[in-house]
């Protein structure tokens, strides 16, 4: 009964609410503390808000810095490489023509035109609307698939590359 008491709020007078301890155990916590008036509280802060920080104090000896500005010795400046003359910065870098762009041989250029414009084609046809007759249909199958086909069975073996390893040539 007292369980039930106590899962809705209550609590039986012998024990404290705050410690859960008996109540002749501890003193009342009401009684140590003394009320906090919440309006002069918030009127006080709402008074200061313009005002600037207080001031906290000197710093800590351990954020001191030398008064000096940073010089760099001899060895730190050695380290550095020579920044690059002017006249190298003012050559201009000239990039070499671009290769003309290989056509492909016919068979490789109709097969992509079968992989892309077969599925193309039942788009357009489903965007219109209507009744898309069934040779269309297989007409489109066909082409995407034989045009697949065909552009994966000319793919070379193996990777090309000009000294037979695999990677960036640089």
């Amino acid at each position: 009964m007292s369980g039930e008491r106590e899962r809705d709020g209550e609590v039986p007078e012998s024990v404290d609410p705050a410690s859960g301890s008996p109540a002749s155990a501890a003193p009342k916590a009401e009684e140590s503390r003394p009320e906090l008036d919440l309006e002069t509280a918030f009127a006080d802060i709402v008074a200061r808000y313009g005002d600037p920080a207080p001031a906290t104090g000197p710093w800590p000896s351990a954020e001191d810095v030398d008064p000096d500005p940073v010089t760099v010795t001899t060895a730190a400046a050695d380290a550095w490489p020579d920044p690059p003359e002017l006249a190298a910065l003012d050559e201009h870098f000239v990039p070499p023509d671009v290769p003309p762009i290989r056509g492909g041989d016919l068979v490789s250029r109709a097969a992509w035109a079968s992989v892309i414009g077969g599925p193309l084609v039942l788009l357009v046809a489903a965007m219109v609307g209507g009744v898309v007759p069934s040779m269309l249909l297989g007409a489109a199958l066909v082409a995407f698939i034989g045009g697949f086909v065909v552009l994966v069975a000319r793919m070379p073996s193996s990777p090309a590359t000009d000294d037979g390893q695999d990677g960036a040539v640089i």
